[in-house]
């Protein structure tokens, strides 16, 4: 799955925002809380409503950022059942930001469709949240 979005913030912010994980939580819709491992590994604790039944789980993620490149990757296993990896992909121009994101999923199960929705979404909200920075 592949989304656009784009912030009138420049790049930078934007990058430090998707990179910095104790940033990336203060815009974030669902997700509350990000702890620190170390080595690029952080625990993400998320509140996601489900049929509107309010659902907490948590996972561990990776962050991998290129700032050089202005990307960022972004993977995880949720669950030991739905593998995801995320590249976010920043360019800039006077000012303004074009973040191109790049969604995989892996699953046994048959998510895709409800990941892809909940993705465009929250991300929706993410880089708006960003953009009112």
């Amino acid at each position: 799955m592949e989304i656009e979005f784009t912030i009138s913030k420049p790049g930078h912010i934007v990058y430090e925002y998707l990179s910095d994980m104790q940033k990336f939580v203060s815009v974030h819709p669902i997700i509350f809380r990000i702890d620190p491992l170390g080595d690029n590994r952080y625990l993400v604790f998320e509140r996601l409503k489900v049929l509107f039944v309010p659902y907490t789980f948590n996972y561990i993620v990776t962050v991998d950022g290129n700032k050089h490149e202005n990307k960022i990757t972004i993977s995880t296993t949720v669950k030991k059942m739905v593998h995801i990896k995320m590249e976010f992909h920043i360019q800039e121009s006077e000012g303004v930001s074009k973040v191109k994101e790049k969604v995989e999923f892996r699953s046994f199960l048959p998510v895709k469709p409800i990941m892809r929705k909940i993705f465009r979404e929250q991300h929706g909200l993410l880089f708006s949240n960003i953009g009112k920075l």
